[in-house]
């Protein structure tokens, strides 16, 4: 072989993997790009296989682990999260990004003393480092939101005219107080008593724990006892939760067993709620009952409701579903209305009527009204 093409194609062969260097960094940037459209657009799961696809090439990308570390916290994976900007943390302890997504990660499991210190080191090193001054607010309220605040309450109070088979009737009245506080930064405690009086009358207490996920879903679980119960149930519990199924749509689900004198129910609801435009909310359930002296029984609940930050508020429904009372399990029609009103920055008078009617049993037009109070922010 010529000695000068001899050369000439050693040349080109050692070349060739530093030409296509520039290529393959390219090509990585531009799905690290993609990676972060997704993220914004948020497509979490597209995201993160992008993430994780460049992290089989470049296990040791602190960067990478970064932003995979944010995916996870955005699917409410805190716990994966952590233990990705902990991996990132090590391989990079001098990166401020890494010990910026460490803080927001840490304050996000509620671990706000930790956060704390995390962002105390980077303002240290650079006390105007970008995103800082959000991130130290945020733990600012996470910290202060860990003691238990009221920040709600209300009272109430109802008249019903009930009819009875055979042209005789009654009137019934109620009462009801409730207060509202955060327990943590991710759990509200809601406190109910309700007293209502007919021929006899029950005191029902009911306690329900909403559980708020950083992502757009919440999980409750609730639990009610009647001392000396006449109609109302001896005692139940319940559990459920919300999950945004995009941006207009959420999915409801709960169950509720219940112990009365005569019988014992389990109750579980399945239901969507969709937001229409910006003013309005349409929520539709079915409700199924097992128990009650007929093994399952079927109905559903729909309702409409206006979305409003600060001005007045109203409902309508309508709902056609079993019922239990004193261990009675009857189908039940029920149609309500309700309008809030807004007396001052803090305070809201609530009007409220239905009627319902019992199938071989009563029927009854209740009108109710009450005042709530708002403590800070919620």
């Amino acid at each position: 072989m010529n000695p000068r093409l001899a050369a000439l194609l050693a040349a080109l062969l050692l070349a060739q993997p530093a030409l296509a260097q520039p290529a393959l960094m390219q090509s990585r940037g531009e799905e690290r790009e993609a990676a972060q459209e997704a993220y914004g657009a948020g497509n979490f799961a597209e995201a993160g296989a992008i993430l994780r696809r460049l992290l089989e090439k470049a296990p040791a990308d602190a960067d990478l682990l970064r932003r995979l570390a944010n995916v996870q916290a955005a699917q409410d994976d805190l716990a994966g999260a952590q233990e990705t900007i902990e991996r990132a943390l090590a391989l990079a302890p001098a990166d401020l990004d890494v010990q910026l997504a460490r803080a927001n990660i840490l304050a996000w499991r509620g671990r706000a003393g930790d956060a704390r210190a995390q962002a105390d080191a980077i303002a240290l090193a650079q006390p105007d480092y970008p995103g800082l001054a959000d991130a130290q607010n945020f733990i600012a309220r996470q910290q202060q939101a860990r003691s238990i605040r009221l920040f709600s309450a209300g009272i109430g109070a109802g008249i019903s005219r009930v009819e009875f088979p055979g042209g005789s009737g009654d009137t019934w009245t109620m009462a009801s107080g409730a207060i509202a506080a955060s327990l943590t930064p991710a759990v509200r405690a809601v406190l109910e008593v309700e007293h209502e009086r007919r021929a006899l009358s029950d005191t029902r207490l009911a306690l329900r724990a909403d559980m708020l996920r950083q992502t757009s879903g919440s999980l409750f679980i609730s639990g009610s006892v009647t001392p000396s119960p006449d109609f109302r149930e001896s005692w139940s519990v319940g559990v459920g939760g919300e999950e945004a199924l995009g941006t207009q749509s959420t999915l409801l689900l709960d169950g509720r067993y219940a112990a009365y004198r005569g019988d014992d129910v389990f109750v579980a609801r399945l239901g969507v709620r969709q937001t229409l435009g910006k003013s309005l909310a349409l929520s539709a359930r079915t409700i199924n009952l097992f128990g009650g002296g007929e093994g399952y029984r079927l109905g559903g609940a729909v309702r409409l409701d206006s979305i409003s930050d600060e001005g007045p508020l109203w409902f309508v429904s309508a709902a056609s579903y079993p019922d239990t009372e004193a261990g009675d399990t009857r189908q039940l029609d029920a149609f309500g209305a309700g309008l809030s009103l807004p007396v001052s920055p803090r305070m809201r008078l609530r009007l409220g009527s239905d009627y319902e009617r019992r199938d071989d049993s009563y029927s009854r037009l209740t009108v109710a009204l009450g005042l709530g109070w708002t403590f800070g922010q919620r």
